[in-house]
């Protein structure tokens, strides 16, 4: 069943909100009330390959009014997917890791939006794991990170309509409460 945090309760400010996850090594913290932004956690199908979990996180006023309004254009989002790390093909071990990324990034643009890459391609670290970095075009702006921990990788999308906007610093913030344990 779906998941959503926060249970509204008439914080209108956000209250900074920890998810940790039971069966994986990640946790974040985001801003949640109503004033904030909302963490919407669907069930993820059987039939989807790879893909362990999925959080969507977005301001909570206009995830209400989507709710309400089922025919409205879903609302600007957060997202983490993870999924699972496919086996590297045995005539492949001399890639490098994060050029295993960067294919597996290409392969899997339903997720990683590869296809609208609209920078350059960038190594960063997250709580001191390697990764890539790039922004996608498109009708919203989007920055993108990719990161392979212990067997699973992590997916970490924001959009927004231009940088610096509330949900743009939210998902900046985001990223820096990132922690692999």
């Amino acid at each position: 069943s779906q998941v959503i945090k926060p249970q509204l309760d008439n914080n209108e400010a956000g209250v900074p909100i920890t998810i940790k996850s039971e069966e994986l090594p990640l946790e974040f913290t985001y801003p949640s009330g109503e004033g904030a932004y909302t963490l919407v956690e669907p069930p993820v199908a059987t039939t989807t390959e790879g893909l362990k979990k999925v959080y969507l996180i977005m301001n909570t006023e206009e995830y209400l009014d989507f709710q309400s309004d089922g025919d409205e254009e879903s609302p600007l989002s957060v997202s983490v997917f993870i999924l699972e790390t496919p086996e590297v093909p045995e005539d492949s071990e001399d890639a490098g890791r994060i050029s295993r990324l960067q294919s597996w990034a290409e392969q899997y643009s339903e997720y990683t939006s590869y296809d609208k890459i609209s920078s350059e391609l960038e190594i960063i670290e997250v709580d001191g794991v390697n990764g890539l970095f790039y922004r996608t075009g498109g009708e919203y702006k989007q920055e993108v990170y990719v990161i392979d921990y212990r067997g699973t990788t992590y997916v970490f999308t924001g959009q927004f309509e231009k940088e610096g906007d509330d949900i743009h610093q939210m998902f900046v913030g985001l990223i820096s409460t990132v922690v692999f344990n």
